[in-house]
């Protein structure tokens, strides 16, 4: 008898009645399916109103029929009892169509009778777990998008806070310390390199003017009307207008002041002129491409055609990037997209067809709006000595894999070896096509030169999700 029950199958005495037999099962369950050898539901019998109205409409069908496409293959296995091991019979997890094409979640096991070829499949309700992962990710997708949103005021503050050519701070309105400034505050004349952030207020003026400050922050916090502005003098007596306003943050004040005057000159002293820059540019030993909209250069430095030994920088130009690249438009349409979508690309791995040997590069770039058009600059930079470094790990991970390999010999014919091998490569090639592309199917489809369709089936083959 025990070895009857390892193997799911079970002997019903001729004088148990059938009616007993079905609360049996329905006590042990949420729901209990009599099925026929052909997985035609005969009788079903559920404990909740909602599933027992449902199973009134599948009697008479297959249970494939009834069940979601990936819920198919796991029926199939569950009506199979002609190759069971010894160990019981696993539960599956069976997804069935509901009403408005929603689905109810169950999770099944079978029984088989002895000498007889019917069926008992006893599920349980997973409705209620379900309910709660979905919760669980719907809590999790409000808090990511509350996280995106709070990020996004962030980025719009910061944007407008630095934007704002006269010197803004936030002061603390106890200690009167400095708690932000921005660009044009910490340029203003004072000793040089002496850092704001922290200090008091009263130290970027002059002291004659300390008091007049502390009066005017006494009467701004007493007081919930606006103040007018007070002028005051900077430590080089330079006079300017002050004005502040007071708002409350996670249970602290703080004032956030505004620095006016006409002709207040802000210390800048590691302004550079464009000339400058444009030298700078030319002498980088990185190679520096501005591209157009279509992919063709419109300004490279020498450092750039050094890598591909050409002598003149000036003939690259409106030659499209594609042609010095080993993967030519892949790479580029990769580069162009992730640009036009976030603007910057960091670190993209990439092959520079050089006269010799292929040269393995990384490239960076951002994205710059002109006049109805778009450009994109680009740091291109050469790896080789950086990689040199990488073979012993790729070797020592292939020397691994070759060892696995070998002890597979006397154990399996060579045939399965050699396939074993080449399903590991063929996984390891479209992993790194994947990786290289962002993810971009299309672009690794045609990277491994496959067609769209072939590439879905060998990601639902190795399980590669996204």
């Amino acid at each position: 008898m025990n070895d009857i029950a390892q193997h799911n199958i079970i002997q019903i005495p001729e004088e148990v009645d059938f009616n007993s037999i079905d609360n049996i099962f329905l006590a042990a369950s949420d729901l209990a399916l009599f099925i026929d050898s052909n997985g035609v539901i005969q009788k079903a019998s559920a404990q909740q109103p909602e599933i027992s109205r449902q199973c009134k409409k599948w009697l008479g069908k297959s249970w494939e029929q009834i069940v979601t496409s990936e819920s198919k293959p796991k029926v199939a296995e569950l009506l199979n009892f002609s190759s069971l091991s010894k160990t019981s019979q696993k539960w599956r997890h069976v997804n069935h169509f509901g009403h408005n094409g929603s689905f109810f979640p169950l999770l099944f096991s079978t029984i088989k009778v002895k000498n007889s070829k019917n069926i008992i499949a006893m599920g349980r309700d997973l409705s209620g777990l379900a309910k709660i992962q979905q919760n669980l990710v719907d809590a999790q997708q409000s808090l990511e998008r509350e996280y995106i949103r709070l990020r996004q005021l962030e980025t719009r503050y910061r944007t407008l806070f630095e934007m704002t050519s006269s010197p803004v701070f936030v002061v603390n309105a106890e200690d009167l310390k400095i708690a932000e400034a921005n660009s044009s505050a910490v340029k203003l004349p004072g000793p040089k390199h002496e850092p704001v952030i922290g200090k008091k207020i009263n130290s970027i003026f002059h002291i004659s003017s300390t008091v007049a400050l502390q009066q005017y922050f006494a009467k701004v916090k007493n007081t919930f009307s606006a103040q007018e502005s007070i002028r005051l003098k900077l430590r080089d007596k330079t006079e300017i207008d002050l004005s502040a306003t007071l708002f409350k943050l996670e249970g602290s004040s703080y004032f956030l002041i505004h620095c006016k005057q006409e002709n207040l000159k802000v210390v800048n002293e590691n302004q550079v002129p464009n000339s400058k820059i444009l030298t700078a540019i030319e002498f980088l030993p990185d190679g520096f491409v501005l591209l157009s909209e279509k992919g063709e250069i419109a300004f490279t430095n020498s450092a750039f055609s050094d890598m591909l030994d050409i002598p003149n920088p000036d003939t690259l130009i409106n030659t499209s990037l594609a042609n010095w690249l080993i993967r030519g438009r892949i790479d580029l349409n990769v580069m162009m997209k992730t640009l036009k979508k976030h603007g910057v690309l960091r670190l993209f791995s990439s092959n520079l067809a050089a006269p010799n040997s292929p040269m393995p590069i990384e490239i960076s770039a951002v994205s710059l709006p002109a006049e109805n058009t778009m450009l994109f600059a680009m740091i291109i930079r050469g790896t080789a000595r950086r990689i040199q470094s990488r073979p012993a790990v790729e070797n020592s991970n292939l020397s691994e894999s070759v060892e696995q390999m070998s002890e597979l010999v006397g154990k399996m014919p060579l045939k399965e070896i050699v396939g074993e091998t080449t399903d590991v490569i063929e996984k390891m090639c479209i992993e790194s096509a994947l990786i290289l592309t962002a993810n971009n199917r299309a672009s690794a489809a045609e990277m491994l030169g496959l067609s769209r369709q072939s590439l879905y089936v060998k990601l639902r083959r190795f399980k590669i999700s996204d």
